[in-house]
């Protein structure tokens, strides 16, 4: 009797041993609880008789293992003892279940499942792109080996070159030919090259269900929000538009609206001389601002920086918009539905007149009987209007047609500003310079005030070789600002408009300072805060054409 007691009692002396035993039982712990018992209570099965089954298994095998003398053979018999019972369950389980609620025991298969599991794991915490649920938490990127993994990764292309360097939206257009992705940074359009208009639509569907918009509907506008996260960490978002034709479809991707419309007034751009002009203006609360500039050069912007400089809680403040690009604190905000026709928004704008507001904002003047309204509430109300025109002459020409005739339009009229937005330059990359003798002359600049201007570069010396600037990522420009033009109409000003003599208008003015749109652009570049050049591209004909981009730029980010 002694003499079988005596190799247990010796191997249990040894801690190698113990440990193992130890181990053995741990893994049949976790197995039975965290596998065999959940399946019983999730398929209805006999789980008191199974369960018993497993711990009489596993109380067997701890009697094989002592009663063996031999531990090392003695510990895989009680392995084997444990795991007959739980293959015996495997079998069991599969007989009573649908097949793909079955346990697979093909262990090659098991560690595939393992692998590819593992790398989608990796890839997700790689991934320079990932979409996000409302609550923030990550959503799964594609199947590398599925269509849309190449969508993915374009649009994870395109966002990593276009992020760093402060674009505010994204245009992908689709024809029967091409596909276009246009960036627009700092006001400037990027277009890279076009590509298969298949490719394309994939691309605005991925982006449409990101935003939870009906794909099937390719015509009527949507309207969605779209969450993402770069390597940056940071969360972002997309405001996504879709609009289509018979002949094309387009999607529009705002990055981050809110932070696009939003900035003080006092950041606006306006030079010393204009806000001293417009500060007899804010002071009265009445009469009607026109603020006019091209498509995409900041109205919106200046628009909601205006209504600011009221206290929403002192006063009402209303705004009429064809979209509502940001939601303002304490400012009641209305939104035009592409349905309404001008009787229906002159009818909505006299009910709001009737509520005795502070101020109405319109982003447009939606046509004739909207505006002649305007001029009715004007002496109660302050009114600020949203035009397309190019300069303030050009806008205040558009307000006389519009009203029907001079004498109207000059009514209650204060003031009108025109902007352009310029790119600022970079000023760890720029570089200085000193204009030839022609170009002062056709700025009006003489030789002795010139001082020193800068033009972009895009590079720094690192080492004395040149190298990619790290702020502005080699565009030699890095954010953008205002470049505006200010009239303010006195009573003399008034009379001139009623009488439509805009020449001798435009020479009092003159007499009061007013600053035209290329001069007040010539101080931003004297100050340095732009170049010359970008000057006469934002102010002139072509502003808007595109710089093309070549399609390495994606694959060098």
């Amino acid at each position: 009797m002694l003499a079988a007691i005596e190799p247990s009692s010796a191997f249990l002396m040894n801690p190698i041993k113990p440990l193992l035993m130890y181990a053995v039982f741990l893994a049949w712990g976790w197995f039975a609880s965290t596998r065999v018992d959940k399946w019983l209570e999730y398929h209805y099965l006999p789980r008191q008789t199974w369960n018993g089954a497993v711990v009489g298994s596993a109380a067997l095998g701890l009697v094989v293992m002592l009663l063996i003398p031999i531990f090392w053979v003695g510990l895989p018999v009680a392995m084997l003892v444990i795991a007959g019972t739980f293959f015996a369950y495997i079998q069991y389980h599969n007989a009573k279940v649908r097949p793909e609620q079955r346990i697979s025991m093909n262990l090659t298969q098991k560690y595939a499942e393992a692998r590819e599991q593992h790398h989608r794991e990796k890839a997700q915490r790689d991934a320079p792109l990932i979409f996000l649920e409302p609550d923030g938490t990550h959503r799964a990127i594609p199947d590398p080996e599925s269509s849309r993994a190449k969508v993915h990764q374009k649009l994870a292309a395109i966002l990593g070159y276009a992020m760093p360097r402060g674009a505010e939206r994204l245009v992908i257009g689709v024809s029967g030919s091409q596909a276009v992705v246009m960036i627009f940074i700092d006001s400037a359009r990027y277009v890279l090259p076009g590509f298969d208009p298949k490719f394309g639509v994939a691309m605005i569907d991925y982006l449409k269900s990101q935003a939870a918009l009906d794909l099937e509907e390719r015509r009527r506008k949507q309207v969605g929000d779209a969450h993402f996260t770069l390597n940056d960490g940071r969360n972002h978002m997309l405001r996504i538009t879709t609009v289509g034709s018979t002949r094309e479809i387009s999607l529009t991707a705002v990055i981050d609206p809110a932070k696009a419309v939003s900035m003080p007034y006092t950041e606006l751009g306006l030079l010393g001389v204009q806000v001293e002009q417009l500060q007899p203006v804010f002071e009265r609360n009445t009469g009607i601002v026109l603020v006019a500039s091209p498509a995409r050069h900041g109205q919106t912007t200046t628009l909601y920086s205006l209504i600011q400089r009221h206290d929403p809680y002192m006063q009402s403040i209303i705004t009429l918009e064809d979209d509502i690009a940001l939601e303002l604190e304490g400012i009641t905000h209305n939104a035009i539905e592409s349905s309404d026709n001008e009787a229906s928004v002159a009818k909505r704008l006299q009910t709001l007149i009737r509520q005795d507001p502070g101020v109405i904002m319109l982003s447009r003047p939606f046509g004739a009987q909207v505006a002649q309204m305007a001029i009715s509430g004007a002496d109660e109300t302050r009114f600020y209007f949203g035009l397309r025109a190019d300069d303030t002459f050009s806008a205040l020409r558009q307000w006389i047609k519009l009203m029907g005739g001079a004498s109207a339009a000059a009514e209650k009229l204060d003031a009108i500003v025109a902007q352009r937005l310029v790119r600022k330059l970079c000023t760890t990359c720029r570089v200085s310079y000193t204009p030839d003798a022609g170009t002062l002359k056709k700025l009006n600049l003489g030789t002795d005030r010139a001082g020193r201007f800068y033009k972009h570069s895009g590079k720094v010396m690192v080492d004395r070789k040149p190298q990619t600037c790290p702020d502005c990522h080699g565009l030699g420009y890095s954010g953008r600002i205002g470049v505006y033009e200010v009239m303010v109409l006195d009573d003399a000003a008034r009379q001139l408009v009623a009488a439509n003599e805009l020449d001798q208008l435009r020479s009092h003015l003159r007499k009061r300072k007013m600053l035209w749109l290329q001069e007040a652009g010539v101080f931003k570049a004297v100050d340095g805060q732009t170049s010359l050049s970008e000057i006469g591209r934002a102010l002139g004909k072509e502003s808007d054409r595109p710089i093309a981009l070549p399609a390495s730029v994606l694959e060098e980010e």
